[in-house]
């Protein structure tokens, strides 16, 4: 590695390290956006169960008060 930028001229370093000083904070803005939108989506994807799961339990509690209404009409008879 050592010979490879001692063969390499002023213009070469250069570019190399404005590449190197870009790549850095964009591996890092990309590592941190990565982060926010996964803690973004698992957020979402949890209160979208959750609601799911308030419709099914409101759905099923209809269904248990329709059944016991018929069954105590059935007893009655």
């Amino acid at each position: 590695m050592k010979n490879f930028f001692a063969n390499m001229g002023v213009k070469a370093k250069l570019v190399w390290m404005l590449i190197l000083m870009s790549a850095i904070p964009l591996a890092i803005f990309i590592a941190i956006s990565s982060y926010n939108m996964f803690t973004t989506a698992i957020s979402s994807a949890e209160g979208d169960s959750e609601k799911r799961s308030q419709l099914v339990e409101e759905n099923i509690d209809a269904l248990f008060k329709e059944n016991f209404v018929g069954m105590r009409t059935l007893a009655s008879n």
